[in-house]
C-alpha cells in the first residue's frame, strides 16, 4: 500500500493526519497511573540548634527565652489568639512553623524495631527567637491597649517563657518630622486663647455633665435591677417557708438572725422616696407575715429598752416615753405600743394606770397604797409628806411615813432635803 493510497491523496493536509492519529490512539489500550509508594525514612529528633547571632527585628516582637519545641496545635491557637485581637487590617507575623515530625508508637507496643508512625509536627525554636512579630514603629505604651492584650494572649498559648522586644530606629527624616509636629501643636495651642478657648472649656464641661448623668442614670437602673431580682427571691423565700417562720420558734430566730446580718429590720414599714418606689423587702414582710409576728417584734423592742433605762427610772416606764424612744421611722403609735404591753404581762411585767397615763412596771408590784400615793403627788403636781398622805387617803401618820418609806426603798421616789425643812418632803 503506497503513501497516496493510505491517506487518499498526495495533498491530503492536516486534517486528514488528525483523523488517521485519533482513529490510532482509539484502538490503543487505556494507559494507567501507578501511585508512588510511601517512603520509609528517619524523623530527625536532633538537638535544637542555637542561633549564632541575634535575631532583631524592626516593629514589636515575641521573643523565647529558652530552646523549646511548639506543637502545631499550640501555634494555631497563637494565630487564632491573634485574629480575635487584632482583627484581619493590623499585620501580623508568626515566624515559627512547625515542620519537623515526631513519631509515636501506638500504647502497647514495646520498644524496639525501629520508630513508630509520624504522631505530629512541632516547631524546634532556640532561645533569642521572634516568634510572633508586629512590624509597626510607633511608640508602644504597656496598658489596656489591643498590641497588648494580643500578646498576653498569644503567651498564654504558648509552653515557652518569652520576653517583649520593641525596636523601634530613629531616622534623621522621621525626627525632623517629629519636630515638626510638635512646633505646628505647640502653635496650634498659643492660638486657643480668649473666647475660642472659654467656649472650648465649657463645651468639655457639658459633655463631661451630660456622661456624668448618664453614669449615674445608668447605674441606678442596674442597683433597680439588682435590687428586684434579690426581692422576688426573697419572695419565693419567705413563700417556701412561711409555716416555719410561723411555727418553729428555732427557725424563726435562725431567720430573725438572718435578717439581723442583711441590715433589714422586720419593724420598719414601707418607704417611698419621692416619685421613685424602690423595691421594700419590709413589705414583703408585711405581706407573708401575719400582724402578730410585728407585735411580738415590738414586745421585744419594748423589753430591750426597759432594760437598759432601768437604771434611770427604777423599773417605771411610762408609754409615752417609750414610744419616744422607739425611732420614728418604725411609726409606732401609742395604740400598738399599749397593746404590747398587755402581752408583756406574761413576761412579768405590770399595766398600771395613774391620773389617766399609763405606765409600765418591770417586776415591781405596787400595792393599793403606794398607788394612791403616787395618784396624790401626780394630783398636786408637787411633793407630798406624810401630813399630805393622812389628810387625802385617811392613812394614819405611821401608816404614810412607812408607804412613803417603801416607794423610796424601791427607787420610785426621792426625798427632797432642799425644800423641806424637816427632810421628809417626798417628790415622785
Amino acid at each position: 500500500m503506497d503513501k497516496a493510497s493510505v491517506y487518499g491523496t498526495e495533498d491530503c493536509g492536516f486534517e486528514s493526519r488528525r483523523r488517521w492519529s485519533i482513529i490510532i490512539l482509539n484502538r490503543m489500550p487505556p494507559v494507567f497511573f501507578k501511585a508512588p509508594l510511601p517512603i520509609n525514612y528517619k524523623a530527625p529528633k536532633g538537638r535544637i540548634v542555637p542561633l549564632k547571632n541575634p535575631e532583631i527585628r524592626l516593629g514589636k516582637t515575641l521573643v523565647t527565652l529558652t530552646p523549646r519545641r511548639i506543637k502545631a496545635e499550640a501555634l494555631e491557637k497563637v494565630r487564632m489568639a491573634l485574629k480575635r485581637v487584632l482583627k484581619k487590617k493590623t499585620e501580623r507575623i508568626v515566624d515559627a512553623h512547625a515542620t519537623y515530625p515526631v513519631t509515636k508508637k501506638p500504647e502497647g507496643v514495646k520498644m524496639g524495631q525501629g520508630k513508630g508512625r509520624v504522631h505530629h509536627h512541632v516547631a524546634r525554636v532556640p532561645a533569642g527567637y521572634p516568634i510572633i512579630r508586629l512590624p509597626q514603629l510607633s511608640p508602644f505604651v504597656p496598658g489596656e491597649l489591643p498590641i497588648f492584650v494580643a500578646f498576653q494572649r498569644a503567651l498564654s498559648n504558648l509552653p515557652v517563657n518569652c520576653t517583649f522586644r520593641s525596636q523601634l530606629n530613629s531616622f534623621p527624616v522621621d525626627s525632623w518630622a517629629q519636630s515638626h509636629n510638635v512646633k505646628t501643636n505647640l502653635e496650634v495651642k498659643m492660638r486657643k486663647v480668649g473666647i475660642d478657648k472659654i467656649l472650648t472649656e465649657k463645651e468639655s464641661k457639658e459633655r463631661l455633665e451630660l456622661l456624668s448623668e448618664e453614669l449615674e442614670k445608668k447605674n441606678k437602673e442596674e442597683l433597680l435591677r439588682v435590687l428586684n431580682d434579690f426581692r422576688h427571691s426573697f419572695e419565693a423565700l419567705l413563700a417556701k417557708y412561711r409555716r416555719l417562720i410561723h411555727t418553729d420558734p428555732e427557725f424563726r430566730l435562725e431567720f430573725l438572725e438572718m435578717l439581723n446580718t442583711l441590715s433589714i429590720d422586720p419593724l420598719l414599714p414601707q418607704q417611698r422616696n419621692g416619685s421613685h418606689k424602690f423595691p421594700s423587702i419590709n413589705t414583703a414582710i408585711d405581706l407573708l407575715t401575719p400582724s402578730s409576728n410585728r407585735l411580738g417584734e415590738l414586745c421585744t423592742l419594748m423589753v430591750e429598752i426597759c432594760t437598759s433605762t432601768r437604771n434611770e427610772n427604777g423599773g417605771i416606764y411610762e408609754l409615752s416615753y417609750i414610744v419616744s424612744l422607739i425611732p420614728e421611722s418604725y411609726r409606732v403609735t401609742e395604740t400598738e405600743v399599749l397593746r404590747a404591753a398587755n402581752e408583756l404581762k406574761h413576761l412579768g411585767f405590770q399595766l398600771t394606770e395613774i391620773s389617766g397615763r399609763h405606765y409600765l412596771l418591770s417586776d415591781v408590784e405596787l400595792t393599793e397604797s403606794q398607788e394612791k400615793c403616787l395618784s396624790l403627788s401626780s394630783q398636786l403636781g408637787r411633793g407630798i409628806n406624810s401630813k399630805d398622805v393622812s389628810d387625802h387617803c385617811g392613812f394614819t401618820q405611821e401608816q404614810a411615813q412607812v408607804v412613803l418609806w417603801e416607794l423610796s426603798r424601791l427607787g420610785l421616789v426621792w426625798v427632797d432635803f432642799e425644800n423641806s425643812e424637816e427632810g421628809k418632803l417626798i417628790n415622785t
